[in-house]
């Protein structure tokens, strides 16, 4: 097998492991992990520094980022939502059908 087969196989079987712990996990642990995430950037140089924050919108099984759009806010940084209207709806389906 070349070693960009191998890659993906391992690549895949990754993303597989981490569906099946992202499934596993309970609401508060993921509420917990969520709350590590944000104190996490709330330290980074580059956010404090950053003038314009890009968000998006997570998926249940993502971490939860609203308190970090609302201190944004607070914190006067241009908010800029990420989407792309023409792809959303294949990917959100595809998501949809792997977690």
């Amino acid at each position: 097998m070349s070693k960009t087969l191998d890659m993906i196989a391992l690549k895949g079987a990754l993303r597989a492991e981490m569906r099946q712990r992202l499934r596993a996990m309970s609401a508060e642990d993921r509420q917990l992990r969520s709350e590590i995430i944000r104190d996490r950037v709330l330290h980074l140089n580059v956010w404090k520094q950053a003038k314009s924050i890009v968000f998006f919108s997570p998926l249940p099984n993502e971490p939860d980022i609203a308190l970090l759009a609302q201190l944004a806010a607070r914190m006067r940084k241009r908010l800029r939502p990420f989407h792309r209207p023409c792809e959303w709806k294949r990917i959100s389906s595809c998501w949809r059908n792997r977690i």
